[in-house]
């Protein structure tokens, strides 16, 4: 990969004009090597424009702290749905609670806020998250890129925002200076349909391109379910949340909702961004369709 596309990486990431939020600077409370989960979260909203990826870390211990009380909150309230005859949920999921459909159909929107509240106070006590997230409209990249079809468009925003988080994520550490050198990174994503060998061939390009100055950091991406992986509804909150900013900040209006409620949170903090058509047209003239083809992804 040419190393033009970590300089044209630099110069969009520092653009406020394409900043949703932040960068929040709360404290890192990161020794030599964390645990990262990244989610990738793509929903419908209005028009279904926005492809939103986002992902949380911190070191392993806070995610231990969250995983334990997260399912202690998800018993607790199971126990009483069931006392009252209601259907039981399975898991925290962001657009349902929100929309109260599917699980959460017939909950209330006071009863949905509170729930909601409790994951916020979990996130809080586990203490020291740290969040990244990037967006992409993907009529604009499909037109930009000619890529034609729907299922070629999906692996497209995929391949770019995992590299860009991943760009991101390095960046952020790096910035803490001394003592962070020797940081390992695995990642982990929510499993997809179709997509894992496209997430993976992303994370090898960029991994082995040797002009990517913290490629040396990331250790291995693997999916995962939210069965099995509780710090993904977590990640899947994030994710959905970043995605409803970028409607607000196109309205013109603050940040709001969920996310500024967790942005409020003294243990919080991160920085969101998207690419607009012109950021894709800087990123094809430097780099044609290169980034598109990673040797992994399926044709």
């Amino acid at each position: 990969m040419r190393s033009c596309l970590e300089t044209f990486t630099n110069s969009i990431l520092t653009d406020p004009l394409r900043e949703l939020w932040g960068p929040f600077a709360i404290p890192f409370m990161f020794e030599e090597s964390y645990f990262l989960v990244l989610s990738g979260y793509f929903d419908e909203s209005e028009d279904a424009d926005w492809f939103t990826l986002g992902c949380m870390f911190s070191v392993g211990l806070h995610w231990d702290w969250l995983t334990v009380d997260w399912k202690n909150c998800l018993e607790r309230k199971n126990k009483q749905l069931s006392k009252e005859g209601r259907p039981l949920i399975s898991r925290f999921h962001a657009t349902d609670c929100w929309q109260g459909s599917k699980e959460f159909q017939g909950w209330e929107p006071p009863e949905r806020e509170a729930f909601r509240a409790e994951f916020r106070s979990i996130i809080d006590s586990a203490d020291g998250f740290h969040i990244v997230s990037h967006s992409v409209k993907v009529s604009e990249l499909g037109d930009v890129f000619r890529i034609n079809t729907p299922k070629k468009r999906n692996r497209a925003c995929y391949r770019l925002l995992v590299q860009y988080l991943m760009m991101q994520i390095g960046n952020d550490v790096e910035s803490r200076g001394a003592g962070y050198e020797n940081t390992k990174i695995p990642l982990i994503h929510d499993r997809t349909t179709g997509n894992d060998l496209t997430i993976l061939g992303a994370f090898n390009q960029l991994k082995d391109d040797k002009t990517f100055r913290s490629r040396h950091m990331f250790t291995t991406i693997a999916p995962m379910g939210w069965e099995d992986c509780i710090p993904l509804q977590a990640a899947d909150m994030i994710a959905y949340e970043s995605r409803k900013q970028i409607y607000r900040h196109n309205r013109g209006e603050d940040l709001g909702g969920e996310i500024k409620a967790l942005l409020d949170l003294p243990s919080f903090g991160g920085c969101a961004f998207y690419f607009r058509r012109d950021n894709l047209e800087e990123l094809k003239r430097l780099m044609g369709n290169l980034w598109l083809n990673p040797v992994t992804s399926p044709k």
